[in-house]
């Protein structure tokens, strides 16, 4: 099991961050902020893993709901090890979701 602790500080908005982008093909470094590197970052490990069947949580540092942490809003598990592609698919999209509130 892996776990990913996703910083979610407002410093995150920071426009110094890189990513790389699919072209024609061809990959490139393109600016981002912080928080889209992270969440590409993030999604990518996501694949990845599922891909191989490793069971991981992405976990956000700063927790929207404040209290404690809620699945779909403050973290995703995702168990690959045992689901369909179609539910991988749901489980990474959930993720995708958490990152883009």
């Amino acid at each position: 099991s892996r776990i990913f602790l996703l910083d979610n500080s407002g410093s995150t908005v920071a426009p110094d961050g890189n990513r790389l982008q699919l072209e024609g093909g061809q990959r490139r470094m393109v600016s981002c902020s912080r928080w889209d590197e992270i969440k590409q970052m993030a999604e990518e490990h996501a694949t990845w893993n599922a891909k191989v069947g490793t069971p991981c949580q992405f976990i956000l540092l700063n927790p929207p709901s404040h209290s404690e942490w809620r699945e779909g809003k403050d973290l995703v598990s995702l168990t690959t090890g045992c689901c369909s592609g179609e539910e991988v698919g749901r489980q990474v999209g959930a993720l995708r979701h958490m990152l883009d509130e």
